[in-house]
């Protein structure tokens, strides 16, 4: 599949980017713009049900049935080590949870460089993924765009065909 994405637009979009409030405001060739979450989801063809994980700490996420942090570590490394809680190196996962390790590097909450470890939001993402447990991705995708790391110099700028889409409806 392949769109047209207008770069300068996108830039210009991650650079004037605010959200508070369930609010996005952005500011593009002049023009203020504000869009509840809701609505961006339905641009995007999203739902915004789901839990919000973006910040949310392995150890502080409200599991289902009880379960805790050892219960993510024993899904994704199917081994009962509860040193393994924090270990972030996706070669120790299963081959599933290896898996979708890599379409959430890449597409979820993409990433540039080594693609050798999980962190941040990634892990506690695959575990969903793995219990079916639904995700606001909206939210998810909102918060990554508004993340400190996305601030770097040189770093790339993701979701430009979902920016230049978003931008074409507005």
């Amino acid at each position: 599949m392949k769109e047209l994405v207008y770069l300068e637009l996108v830039y210009y979009f991650y650079s004037n980017l605010y959200f508070q409030h369930n609010h996005i405001r952005y500011r593009v060739m002049g023009k203020d713009i504000h869009i509840s979450l809701d609505k961006f989801a339905n641009l995007l063809h999203l739902s915004c049900e789901g839990v919000d994980i973006y910040i949310v700490d392995l150890h502080e996420f409200a599991y289902p049935d009880g379960e805790f942090a050892h219960a993510t570590s024993i899904l994704l490394h199917d081994d009962d080590n509860p040193a393994l809680v924090r270990n972030e190196e996706v070669k120790y996962y299963t081959l599933t949870a290896q898996i979708l390790a890599k379409i959430v590097f890449y597409n979820l909450l993409p990433k540039s460089g080594e693609y050798s470890h999980a962190r941040g939001s990634a892990p506690l993402l695959i575990y969903c993924l793995l219990k079916d447990i639904r995700i606001n991705v909206p939210k998810l995708n909102i918060d990554y765009m508004t993340s400190d790391h996305l601030l770097v110099p040189n770093r790339h700028l993701h979701f430009g065909m979902h920016i230049t889409r978003l931008l074409k409806q507005l």
